[in-house]
């Protein structure tokens, strides 16, 4: 959906103006360009060839980047972003980045290593409190109270059973919500570890690593599927680059 006023704004006629395209044409690539920062959830694209792939630029290389560099893109340390991307997104998708947020920042906290191990300590500690009040529950109330009557004498013939000692349960004995959320955060972690390797040994930058890595809908399967299909391609050139695309332009997390 393009921006209300686009076609009237003079920076986007300079634009126009510099492809020497139609201003359809013009306004489908700025938004593929912008459907790719909505989708993974972040204005960042990465280097000039990530940002001609998120807009499926199918011309010469480097026209379209240097095209829209100075007035639509933003640069830290050689990596490009989508200027005031989020100021002119509709709103379904500022309240949907909204939700990504809240649901990163409650990822990055469990794959803590510090985080998982105060987690596993807090559980165990947990159960053990809970397996000795259980136990200790289970004791006779009735021995605290003083007898309303004498007690019986010994019967010789029926001893008196042994007392038992009390029960301690190990550790994760009881199915605790910190142990669960421990098991889903050891597999997310598993995964963007195979997500991360798999996309090194196949050339993909940093940066589009780390933007790839923290998509749920990336596994490692996905990831092998499309390098195979890529690997079987002869016509592909820079398959590094098309396994980002393939990978940015499809799912939602």
């Amino acid at each position: 959906m393009a921006q209300l006023g686009l076609r009237s704004n003079p920076k986007f006629k300079r634009l126009v103006k510099r492809l020497k395209l139609p201003v359809p044409y013009v306004i489908g690539l700025l938004e593929c360009m912008w459907h790719v920062g909505y989708q993974t959830g972040s204005a960042r694209l990465g280097d000039a060839d990530d940002v001609e792939l998120a807009a499926e630029w199918p011309g010469r290389k480097g026209v379209f980047f240097r095209a829209i560099k100075e007035e639509w893109l933003d640069e830290r340390g050689g990596i490009f972003s989508i200027h005031d991307l989020w100021e002119n997104a509709p709103e379904y998708v500022k309240k949907r980045m909204k939700r990504r947020e809240i649901e990163a920042q409650s990822r990055n906290e469990t794959s803590n290593p510090h985080q998982i191990e105060q987690n596993t300590n807090d559980a165990a500690s947990n159960d053990k409190d809970l397996g000795e009040e259980t136990d200790a529950a289970r004791q006779p109330q009735t021995q605290h109270l003083a007898p309303s009557h004498p007690p019986n004498p010994p019967n010789p013939t029926h001893p008196p059973n042994p007392t038992h000692p009390p029960r301690v349960r190990a550790p994760g004995a009881h199915g605790s919500g910190n142990g669960m959320g421990l098991g889903r955060a050891l597999t997310d972690s598993q995964r963007m570890l195979e997500v991360q390797s798999l996309l090194a040994g196949f050339g993909v930058g940093a940066e589009s690593q780390k933007r790839l890595i923290g998509r749920r809908d990336i596994t490692p399967n996905r990831v092998k599927a499309e390098i195979d299909k890529i690997a079987a391609d002869p016509k592909v050139d820079d398959r590094a680059a098309v396994l980002v695309h393939r990978l940015s332009g499809r799912g939602k997390s």
